[in-house]
């Protein structure tokens, strides 16, 4: 019995020492538990916390690198278009890493531009405020603070971040840039590698802020090399930009200093791809420039250096090279390979190019000497005509300086108002009647002086500011013939430029409205470079301003390269004789032959013929004798100030009011 009993109580014992470690083994199991919870817990706080870091930097670089690159980013806050070269700029940099999406705000928070709808012409009618009311306070401190949401996609929700950064210069604020960046391979790769180790609750607590640190400077590095890469290459060729090539010419130079070497650079411009991006969508431009790069790289060989200076500009430089000889059939090969037709899909494209050719050490021995000295040599070839190459030369340099004079000029003129218009004035050849004048714009500058239309017109059509004035002289113009009796009217020049961006329809519009000026009283005279470019696109633009009443003047007719061709191609209401012909008449007899020809056709297509440059009365007479409708010129009249409008017009009405009608003297009164 007392056996049974003793093993009984050992039974119970060893039971209940089980049940003990089974009590133990369930607490443990339990803090473990909970410790990985709690470790779970950190993981997602510390990934919060660094993603947010992320953000918060990466919202930071961004803003920074815009205020720095965007030239225009004021203007466009402001409400204006985004230039091409801004939106090409723009898109290719919204590619990288995991940028979704990127907008900027005004200061006043109004949305501005869509990364994804950049190029389409869109009006915004939404306010940062709007969408997040409770950020106000934020917003109008000027803080820079992020937002975490998860976003339907097609594989299911994204955790993205919204990162509001203020673009500042020179710690103004211009307004906000609120990158919107997805998140979720960032997070699940912190969440990922802590997870792992979790259950390891002390080595999890002291490795997740060392990950973490670790994986934010990671980040933060990637950010910057990439930043940086966009600020020194071009987005899409991915070439050095100019600052690169400075750099890069300035140590090749001094290597070709210690080996006694020459070194050339070539300074390359495409022709005209602004209007190429006209013609083409921007992908066929974009595999173009592609094409066009790799043929630099291929040029310039394993040890010389290609770069992109600018939207068309390029360049290439050639180490160890004997002589301008040798430096010359660089050239040569440049012009042969640079010229040959790129293929864009089913698309031939064939680009015209300029180069400007300098050599070290003789025309520079500093990268700022050599490509100032080869940017000279640019625009001599480029006045002699494509696909050429030009040396630097001295009389280039003094050319060049005197345009750059003349930009300033024009560039003052146009900030303070500077220019003036004259008046020409146009007579009725048969009758002697005034029918209107020519407004000629004038550029008096207080320390350049008095610079021709000849000069100071193409600069400014280079520079993108003859759209400004245009619209200045057209307005002007209105403004001042309102104040002259009916029917007078007034001739204005358009640039072929003005038609680029088809606002000339709208604004000339608004002219007239402003003015409160007929518009059959306004003749708007255009060239033969209008139409060379987009024929149908400048038809329309024709057609509507005619439609409107205004008339339309083919100027300098006869002197273009198929001026009959446009007689009936286009609508035209007038022709103007250019005045080499004229000049030409009393010297040269079969020039009097052309000038009756043309006379003949206008009269047979029932279209009025202005003479320009009469300056005699003999080249008057025979204008009138073959009935040619108008002229102006030196004989009828100079190009006057607007104070002396008045005096012609009066002076003309009163010589032909002994044989006119009542209505020309009630007009004599109006001038009075």
């Amino acid at each position: 019995m007392a056996s049974l009993e003793g093993d009984d109580g050992r039974v119970k014992t060893i039971i209940s020492k089980l049940q003990q470690k089974a009590y133990l083994a369930m607490l443990i199991f339990g803090l473990g538990l909970l410790e990985v919870l709690a470790g779970l817990m950190l993981v997602n706080i510390a990934a919060d916390r660094t993603v947010t870091a992320t953000a918060d930097h990466y919202g930071t670089s961004w803003a920074e690198f815009l205020s720095r690159n965007m030239v225009d980013l004021e203007p466009l806050l402001n409400g204006e278009t985004p230039s091409v070269e801004t939106i090409i700029f723009l898109e290719q940099a919204s590619h990288l890493d995991e940028l979704l999406e990127f907008r900027l705000f005004d200061k006043e928070g109004r949305l501005r531009l869509v990364s994804s709808e950049m190029g389409n012409a869109l009006s915004y009618d939404v306010k940062l405020s709007d969408t997040h009311s409770d950020l106000a306070g934020l917003i109008a401190a000027g803080e820079e603070f992020t937002l975490f949401e998860n976003q339907p996609s097609a594989e299911g929700a994204r955790y993205v971040s919204m990162t509001f950064a203020p673009l500042r210069v020179k710690q103004r604020l211009l307004g906000w840039v609120e990158v919107v960046v997805d998140q979720d391979h960032h997070r699940g790769l912190i969440v990922g590698a802590l997870a792992k180790i979790a259950i390891a609750m002390g080595l999890l607590l002291g490795l997740v802020p060392a990950l973490g640190f670790w994986y934010s400077a990671q980040q933060k590095r990637k950010v910057e090399q990439t930043l940086s890469f966009i600020t020194n290459h071009d987005p899409l060729t991915k070439l050095p930009n100019r600052m690169v090539f400075a750099a890069q010419l300035d140590e090749a130079l001094k290597q070709a200093e210690r080996r006694h070497e020459h070194t050339s650079i070539l300074d390359i411009e495409i022709d005209r791809l602004r209007d190429l991006y006209e013609q083409f969508d921007r992908q066929t431009i974009d595999a173009v420039l592609l094409e066009f790069s790799n043929r630099l790289q291929t040029l310039a060989g394993p040890l010389g250096i290609s770069a992109r200076l600018s939207d068309s500009e390029f360049a290439v430089l050639k180490s160890s090279v004997h002589d301008a000889m040798e430096a010359a059939q660089f050239a040569r090969a440049a012009l042969q390979s640079l010229t040959q037709p790129v293929t864009a899909g089913n698309k031939s494209i064939f680009l015209n190019i300029n180069i400007g050719l300098a050599l070290a050490p003789t025309d520079g021995r500093s990268a700022t000497e050599l490509i100032k000295s080869a940017d000279v040599a640019l625009v001599s070839s480029k006045g002699v005509g494509r696909n050429t190459y030009r040396f630097f030369d001295s009389d280039t340099e003094n050319t060049l300086r005197k345009r750059r004079s003349i930009e300033s000029a024009v560039k003052e003129a146009c900030e303070q108002k500077l220019f003036e218009l004259h008046y020409q004035p146009v007579f009725e050849l048969r009758s002697g009647r005034l029918t209107g004048f020519e407004a000629l714009i004038r550029l008096n500058h207080p320390h350049y002086g008095s610079i021709s239309p000849a000069e100071f017109i193409p600069v400014a059509e280079s520079i993108g500011l003859i759209g400004d004035i245009g619209s200045w002289t057209l307005e002007t113009a209105c403004q001042m013939a309102a104040q002259w009796p009916d029917p007078l009217k007034v001739a204005v020049n358009l640039s072929p430029l003005q038609f680029r961006n088809g606002s000339m329809i709208a604004f000339a519009r608004r002219s007239l409205e402003q003015a409160r000026f007929p518009a059959y009283r306004l003749e708007l005279e255009v060239t033969e470079g209008v139409l060379l470019d987009d024929t149908e696109y400048v038809r329309e633009q024709l057609r509507a301003l005619q439609e409107t009443g205004v008339g339309i003047v083919l100027d300098d007719f006869g002197a273009g390269y198929s001026s009959l061709g446009y007689l009936w191609q286009f609508p035209f209401n007038k022709l103007k004789i250019d005045q080499s012909f004229v000049r030409a008449m009393d010297s040269k007899s079969n020039v009097r032959n052309i000038l009756r020809a043309i006379i003949g056709l206008g009269r047979s297509l029932n279209l009025p013929i202005t003479a320009e440059g009469v300056e005699t009365a003999e080249q008057a007479d025979y204008l009138r004798s073959l009935d040619c409708t108008e002229a102006q010129g030196y004989y009828f009249g100079r190009p006057v100030p607007a104070t002396e409008v008045a005096a012609i017009i009066l002076r003309n009405f009163t010589e032909t009011a002994q044989t006119s009608s009542p209505a020309i003297e009630r007009n004599i009164k109006l001038v009075k």
